[in-house]
């Protein structure tokens, strides 16, 4: 009878009392986020059955005690509509994607959280419990290309190490590690005593939002140190630990430690960061050394290479370079990034109004790029000075020796920079030491002329030495000192920098009779009662410039720089028709007696 009244195309029977099919998944062993991945669900029915639908979710959480938070936004897919599932296996397909920042799976280190991800399949059965299926699924990092590490030290007091207080020291050749590798270091400690302990210690410290970090696991190896107090060690990386992350929820990072205790109490500790990586992912093909640390080895090195390039070993330990007026010293500090030397140097001015730096920050100007770009320094430096041209020339002079050095900062009279390099070794501190000698040496030469008289070098050379006086180029300025008077020949300039004029001023040795001070602008006035010789200089001196004249001084402003519109003769012109009128002017009668 049932089958007289089923209609063509409508849904064939089902069982009166259905039976919940089985659901099985297949998943790759491991999935990577960012990069899709095929799964396959299974329901293998023993009797026919009919589904409202067939769902699949993906899900991952971070789990510390009792609470639980996403890491990710679920995945959700449909796999089937309304549907009778016959007799056997009915597969489903799916094909999904984890988000990139989906953090990997991880158990919990010591005390800490643990990431675990699965797949819940659900199938609606009409007026019956549903078909689940829970699934853990295994999440790897995130594709990226190999971690680079760098070497590091740590100190426990970064002023550094003083009498009869306990220090330590820690170096590794590497920050990064592969899971199951090994972490090459070096440690130092002293002033703990003959009877005392040391060990070295790899901690894990998870972080969440708003907190501080928190200790929740430790490896620890003993440390057999000499008698200078060092020590070489190895540390091998637990083959299953979770390497470093960041989730939403919490971060996971290790700190290698080294920690020394005295028979009386006393304590000290060094630490550096390490990232751990899963294998493979590390990308130094050879094994990297940790530099040796410890305060007496780095002193015999100093004294090492300042023996062989010729510099003065000062406490702390720092190389003292001289070259003439000029001295650099050269010194180890420690920074975020691990150990560097430093290199600060002073010099007798430059004059030319000048300032390279290198900002922590990109600088938005772009005004002096183009200067340190020519001259081979870092895209983010900086060049001011007075004049453009000048600057970038006396820049090109020592750029050469500036190629391994970082946060430039230079002045008329000082510069600063640092190395980074561990300094550890003798023939990265002599390098350090040759290149500062060498800059000394073009720093000390003759800065560059004024762009506008850049060709009038020797005359000006020429004019220094007829008058017994002291050139300095930077500002084309002269200034001498004779039995009769203080002469100064200075070059001014423009609001652009540009060379514009020049300034000639004698100061007799006597005071010169003037009762009022006089001001000539190319020509006398009539009335000016001087006597027949004093005119007539005055005269002479007022075709090259205006001229001031008080008891004390004669200046005389020239409109045009001494060079080839200007020669340097009018200048030597101009001081000697100055010290004849002074000489007169001592003499003379009537209003300026």
């Amino acid at each position: 009878m049932r089958r007289a009244f089923r209609k063509a195309g409508s849904i064939p029977s089902v069982p009166l009392l259905p039976t919940r099919p089985t659901v099985r998944l297949m998943a790759p062993r491991v999935v990577v986020p960012g990069v899709p991945f095929e799964v396959t669900v299974q329901l293998e029915a023993k009797k026919q059955v009919e589904i409202e639908w067939c769902d699949l979710e993906a899900r991952g959480r971070a789990i510390h005690g009792e609470s639980i938070t996403p890491v990710m936004l679920p995945l959700g897919a449909r796999l089937s509509a309304r549907r009778v599932l016959d007799v056997g296996t009915t597969t489903f397909p799916c094909r999904l994607t984890l988000p990139v920042t989906a953090p990997r799976s991880c158990v919990a280190v010591g005390a800490g959280t643990r990431i675990a991800y699965e797949v819940i399949v659900r199938a609606s059965i009409p007026w019956w419990p549903d078909a689940m299926g829970h699934f853990a699924l295994q999440v790897g990092s995130a594709a990226t290309g190999p971690v680079a590490g760098e070497a590091r030290v740590g100190v426990s007091r970064r002023e550094g190490p003083k009498a009869g207080q306990p220090y330590a020291e820690i170096s590794v050749g590497s920050d990064v590690v592969e899971v199951g590798g090994v972490i090459d270091g070096n440690a130092a400690l002293r002033d703990l005593g003959f009877s005392s302990s040391a060990h070295v210690s790899l901690r894990a410290y998870e972080t969440r939002p708003g907190g501080n970090p928190s200790h929740v696991a430790a490896w620890t190896i003993p440390l057999q140190r000499n008698e200078a107090g060092t020590a070489w060690f190895a540390f091998r990386v637990p083959a299953d630990l979770t390497p470093s992350l960041k989730a939403g929820s919490f971060e996971l990072s290790y700190w290698l430690s080294v920690e020394g205790h005295s028979m009386g109490g006393a304590r000290v500790s060094a630490s550096v960061p390490i990232v751990i990586v899963d294998r493979g992912r590390a990308s130094q093909k050879q094994r990297l050394v940790a530099p040796h640390v410890g305060d007496a080895r780095l002193e015999e090195l100093f004294v090492a290479v300042g023996e062989a390039e010729g510099a003065s070993v000062e406490p702390g330990p720092t190389l003292v370079v001289r070259r003439g007026e000029a001295q650099a010293r050269v010194t180890r500090e420690l920074a975020k990034t691990g150990t560097r030397l430093s290199v600060s140097a002073t010099y007798p001015s430059l004059s030319l109004d000048l300032h390279v730096h290198e900002p922590a920050l990109a600088v938005l100007a772009r005004r002096g790029r183009g200067a340190a770009r020519r001259a081979g320094l870092s895209p983010r430096c900086v060049v001011t000075s007075r004049d453009d041209v000048q600057g970038a020339e006396l820049v090109a002079r020592i750029a050469p020796h500036l190629t391994r050095a970082a946060s430039i900062d230079v002045s008329d009279t000082a510069l600063r920079f640092v190395v980074p390099t561990p300094a550890n070794d003798k023939a990265s501190i002599a390098r350090v030491v040759r290149d500062v000698r060498a800059m000394l040496d073009r720093l000390i030469e003759p800065a560059p002329m004024p762009s506008a008289i850049a060709g009038s070098t020797a005359a000006w050379v020429e004019l220094a030495r007829d008058l017994a006086g002291e050139l300095s180029t930077g500002d084309a300025s002269i200034t001498a000192v004779t039995s009769e008077a203080e002469i100064e020949i200075t070059t001014t300039f423009d609001a652009g920098g540009a060379a514009s004029g020049t300034l000639v001023r004698v100061s007799p040795e006597r005071e010169m009779r003037v009762e009022r001070p006089l001001t000539i602008d190319r020509a006398l006035p009539e009335a000016l009662a001087v006597g027949a010789e004093a005119r007539a200089l005055l005269e002479r001196l007022a075709r090259f410039g205006r001229v001031d004249v008080d008891e004390r001084t004669i200046r005389v402003t020239l409109d045009a720089p001494l060079g080839p519109v200007q020669p340097t003769s009018r200048a030597r012109e101009t001081v000697e028709t100055s010290l004849r009128l002074a000489a007169s002017l001592r003499a003379s009668a009537g209003p300026f007696r």
